[in-house]
């Protein structure tokens, strides 16, 4: 996944290239992995999504929510997470192999405000 993710990132340029995963443990083994390439600019969202955690959210990473603002984030890794309740505007999106629902479930916010994004 490490691999995808870079790719994209670097096809993309600008924007935050999300990656969602099934597992915690999954999820901090690619932030490490990351980090080599992105040093400064890796999101990690593991478990639930409460509105406070959204309201926090909408503080901190503005630019994930409306892509009118300048991304701080490179990368963003998370696990299901934001699947529901959360409407990200990412740039790319890589998933990892998870069954058809959450898979259409994780790539509508990609898709949600600007067109058509990529997905991998």
């Amino acid at each position: 996944l490490a691999e995808e993710v870079i790719t994209l990132k670097d096809r993309l340029g600008e924007g935050t290239v999300g990656c969602i995963v099934n597992r915690v443990d999954t999820a901090i083994e690619l932030v490490s992995r990351l980090k080599e390439t992105f040093p400064d600019g890796i999101g990690c969202w593991v478990g639930p999504m409460r509105p406070m955690d959204v309201g926090e959210l909408q503080q901190n990473n503005p630019e994930l929510l409306d892509s009118s603002k300048a991304p701080k984030l490179d990368v963003l890794v998370a696990t299901q997470t934001v699947e529901v309740g959360v409407d990200l505007d990412l740039a790319g999106l890589v998933t990892e192999l998870a069954p058809g629902d959450a898979i259409a479930q994780r790539a509508s916010p990609g898709w949600a405000s600007n067109g058509h994004r990529p997905c991998r």
